[in-house]
């Protein structure tokens, strides 16, 4: 039987989410516009939609390499080290992921996404599961 994720788990893949979420209402609204024959903007939306994958993939092997490291730890210690290289790991992709998303929108014009256009915020406390 699989535990139920910590909640700092949770927290990261919600902000995960919603980061990935944003992303790809821009590309959505992109490719709605871009109808046939769109020319840049299908492009555009080419390219967002490659970075978006090579995200994913990375975020994958970011979790594989904390999953090990994990598993590897031998004390409370070495726990805590795993934590803090998994924040600095994310932190390092998510910044590099922003800048080449910025770098694509700045090629093509395209303005960062509206306030709004994301998933509902949801404030208060945890679920509860």
């Amino acid at each position: 039987m699989k535990a139920a994720a910590s909640w700092s788990e949770r927290c990261r893949r919600g902000a995960l989410t919603l980061l990935g979420s944003a992303v790809i209402l821009q590309v959505l609204g992109l490719a709605a516009a871009a109808g046939p024959g769109g020319g840049d903007q299908q492009r555009a939306f080419q390219e967002l939609k490659q970075l978006e994958r090579e995200k994913l993939e990375e975020e994958l092997q970011l979790i594989q390499a904390s999953r090990r490291c994990v598993e590897s730890a031998n004390n409370l210690r070495n726990l805590h080290d795993c934590h803090r290289r998994e924040r600095e790991a994310e932190w390092v992709q998510r910044e590099r992921f922003q800048r080449r998303i910025e770098a694509v929108r700045a090629r093509y014009g395209i303005g960062p996404p509206r306030r709004g256009d994301g998933p509902p915020r949801r404030d208060g406390p945890p679920p509860p599961f």
